[in-house]
């Protein structure tokens, strides 16, 4: 965790050197899958080998995770540095992709730091061989810093870009062994190895052209950005990484962006700007102030609409002790407490069944699943992808002037979705029918997960045809289907067929 006042005099200022173009580390291809599973975790404590991070750990080995992405805050005592930390992680788990918090470059003085980041980088290497590692604007290696990559390598459905903002020294341009560390508070800039993202700056530039470029792929169908620290947190954290970064990735609607830092577990709604009521997400002395017009989703359901906006997951858990959330008392953080309303879900030290541990998202080319592994009786999983499935059967219909014909509406649960579904009904087309669907209203449950409607057609005069949409909404989420109609004026079966097999051609 990092502290929200500067922590007195800068430190000695070191030279960083920075390259404007764009290097790759070529590696080999092979993977490919319609779904996988990755694990995500931050905050990882004292040890991996007792306590909460050696039971996160145990639980990660038996996860079936493909790989996991460890968001900072690596280690929180300096006796453990890199090569021993990485070591003690890959006795267990070997697919560890790192990324720099603060504990983990120096930003933080005291024996709760290692300040030797280039020991997790050697030590806990890019593993994912099969998936080319891309780099942002960087002079050294980037992994574990600024980069992205596509997985799987074979047709890939999922971009991951990494990023490391506002953490100090994590280009190690600053001496260890002078101890001349880049401390929080000081500027952010290139002397004191500090990446700030501001708008239209080189690294914030990258971020933006490597979602636009996911966007233009053909196979590409999720965004996930992943980085240390945070900007809306109802914990106990301001916006450490700027606004210009989260409006870009929400303006930008990247599906999920990672985080760790503030001790705690805290999934957003889904949010999404505008050009009226939410053109951009602002702060109050650093913190950010809460827009209801920014949700387009609240989360209540667990499910949200794929391409609709941005979900933000705190997952701060892996064994560091927990911040207090929703906690506007002096021992906690008011001004986070009031961005409460950006979150379907938190837990921290004052949550009931609270426990240490990471979040699991499998994904395929239609949905991410995500759901937690935590040590307590607190738990959460939610989806991106649809909530239920809408569908008419028969698809058209012939109907007899003066008289009527029905289609059967069916709404399908998806994902484990419950709740109301409410029913509404509109007309495009020649007005020559009359319509009711009925009830106007399904409950899909647990038990009954799928649910009917009957959609009742009336002719009222021949010689036009007529597009029906039935909308099932629930809250935010809405989905539909629609039958084609047209009224006939004879009724024989014989003519029916021939203006039937017509009409179809």
């Amino acid at each position: 965790m990092v502290n929200r006042l500067p922590l007195g005099l800068a430190a000695l200022i070191c030279i960083l050197a920075l390259s404007a173009t764009s290097t790759t580390v070529p590696v080999s291809h092979a993977a490919t899958a319609t779904s996988f599973t990755f694990a995500v975790g931050g905050d990882h404590g004292n040890s991996l080998t007792t306590g909460d991070g050696a039971a996160s750990l145990s639980r990660l080995v038996g996860s079936g995770s493909d790989f996991y992405l460890a968001i900072g805050d690596l280690s929180y005592t300096n006796t453990t540095t890199g090569d021993t930390w990485c070591s003690q992680f890959k006795s267990s788990y070997n697919n560890v992709e790192v990324l720099a918090g603060n504990h983990d470059t120096g930003e933080e003085n005291g024996t709760a730091a290692t300040r030797s980041y280039e020991r997790y980088l050697t030590g806990c290497p890019y593993t994912l061989s099969t998936s080319v590692l891309n780099c942002g604007p960087v002079t050294l290696n980037c992994y574990g810093k600024e980069y992205y990559f596509d997985y799987p390598a074979v047709n890939p459905i999922a971009r991951f870009i990494m990023i490391t903002p506002v953490v100090y020294n994590v280009t190690a341009v600053c001496s260890a062994a002078s101890k001349s560390n880049s401390a929080f508070g000081n500027p952010c800039d290139d002397p004191h190895g500090c990446w700030a993202y501001n708008k239209f700056d080189a690294h914030y530039n990258w971020v933006s052209s490597a979602i636009d470029n996911a966007r233009t792929s053909s196979s590409i169908k999720w965004v996930v950005v992943g980085m240390h620290k945070v900007c809306i947190s109802a914990g106990d954290q301001n916006c450490n990484i700027g606004p210009d970064l989260l409006n870009l990735m929400i303006s930008k609607k990247v599906d999920l962006v990672l985080e760790g830092h503030d001790h705690s577990y805290q999934r957003s709604k889904q949010l999404a700007l505008n050009t009226s009521t939410c053109p951009s997400i602002t702060t109050t002395a650093s913190y950010p102030t809460y827009n209801s017009n920014c949700v387009v989703n609240d989360g209540s359901s667990g499910v949200y609409s794929p391409g609709a906006g941005t979900v933000v997951v705190i997952q701060g858990t892996f064994g560091a002790p927990f911040n207090t959330v929703n906690d506007p008392s002096t021992n906690g953080c008011s001004p986070c407490a009031a961005e409460t309303p950006y979150f379907a879900k938190l837990m921290g030290q004052n949550t009931p069944g609270n426990g240490h541990g990471f979040m699991q998202y499998t994904v395929s080319a239609d949905r991410i699943d995500a759901k937690s592994s935590f040590s307590g009786s607190f738990s959460d999983s939610f989806t991106i992808g649809q909530a239920f499935t809408m569908s008419s059967n028969p698809t058209s219909l012939l109907v007899q002037v003066g008289g009527s014909s029905s289609s059967t509406i069916t709404v399908t649960s998806q994902a484990g979705f419950t709740g109301t579904v409410s029913l509404s009904l509109s007309q495009a087309g020649c007005a020559c029918t009359s319509s009711t669907i009925t009830p106007t209203s399904v409950d899909l449950t647990t038990l009954n997960p799928t649910a009917t409607a009957a959609l009742q057609v009336t002719g009222t005069s021949p010689g036009g045809n007529v597009t029906l949409t039935v909308t099932g909404t629930s809250g935010t989420i809405s989905f539909s289907t629609q039958v084609a109609a047209r009224p006939l004026l004879h009724s024989t079966s014989t003519r029916q067929a021939h203006h039937l097999s017509i009409w179809r051609a």
